[in-house]
């Protein structure tokens, strides 16, 4: 192990969020227990599965334990995604907090580690990585944030991708996520921390494989999330582009279902 990590003792706090997620929490938990720096804690907010989801996490809660691995579950009703990743927040013990989603994994098993090598000596509030994105017959892609400046790439596409994102516990024990959206609290909340100059950086470090399966699939309600976001931070470029975007998706969204119908506006419109 790094001389850097053994006199920072760095301590990660990584939080997953699940419900009903008997299919996948288990390759997200072995993502986590075999890093070869592993967690200071792990949270898991479970929103009272009934699918053996519990089951799951109490068998590897042991495992994580004989690790030394500080482990603490909730099992109860929430009010969504963003609420259960709100719920986490008060049980942090931990300097840096990392969102790993309950169908997401890490890249490999060096992920903490290379990713601490920069955590330990960072003067910054968030720290970005790589995201790998997995659909089912497809090929994963990489995924990294924009290498324009964030306060205009902010407009365009949410500034960091929060499976890839850390952030100091610090910070993030003072902010909640804005659960009156549904899909789009995360890119709120980054649009709002850097209008108030919170410092952040990337770096070129592989973090997650993400599921575009998971909650926050729907693009289409995702935009319309998008529009409300920046005209409540009082941003309405912001908004003015994001509508754009729907008539891009109703564009593609004819070519895919009714070619000729988008063959017929395309040459009445052109």
């Amino acid at each position: 192990m790094s001389k850097i990590l053994k006199s920072m003792n760095l301590r990660i706090t990584v939080i997953t969020v699940c419900r009903n997620s008997v299919d996948t929490i288990e390759r997200t938990f072995t993502s986590v227990l075999n890093q070869h720096y592993l967690p200071y804690e792990y949270i898991v907010i479970d929103g009272a599965s009934n699918d053996g989801t519990l089951g799951i996490i109490l068998k590897y809660q042991q495992l994580f334990e004989a690790k030394n691995v500080l482990f603490q579950y909730v099992s109860e009703p929430d009010k969504g995604l963003y609420d259960a990743m709100n719920k986490a927040l008060p049980y942090v013990t931990g300097d840096w907090v990392h969102y790993l989603n309950s169908d997401d994994f890490y890249y490999d098993n060096k992920t903490l580690y290379n990713m601490s090598l920069f955590l330990a000596k960072t003067q910054k509030d968030i720290v970005a990585g790589n995201m790998f994105i997995s659909s089912e017959n497809k090929r994963t892609k990489l995924c990294r944030p924009s290498i324009i400046p964030r306060k205009l790439a902010m407009l365009f596409t949410c500034p960091f991708q929060q499976p890839a994102t850390f952030v100091k516990a610090t910070l993030m024990k003072n902010t909640r996520f804005d659960t009156a959206y549904r899909n789009s609290a995360d890119y709120k909340l980054w649009v709002q921390l850097i209008l108030e100059g919170i410092q952040y950086e990337y770096v070129n470090v592989n973090v997650t494989v993400f599921n575009v399966g998971g909650a926050s699939a729907n693009l289409r309600n995702m935009n319309n999330e998008n529009i409300c976001l920046f005209k409540e931070v009082q941003l309405p470029v912001g908004a003015v582009i994001h509508r754009c975007y729907i008539h891009m998706y109703l564009l593609f969204y004819l070519k895919q279902k009714f070619p000729s119908l988008h063959l017929l506006l395309k040459r009445l419109f052109s």
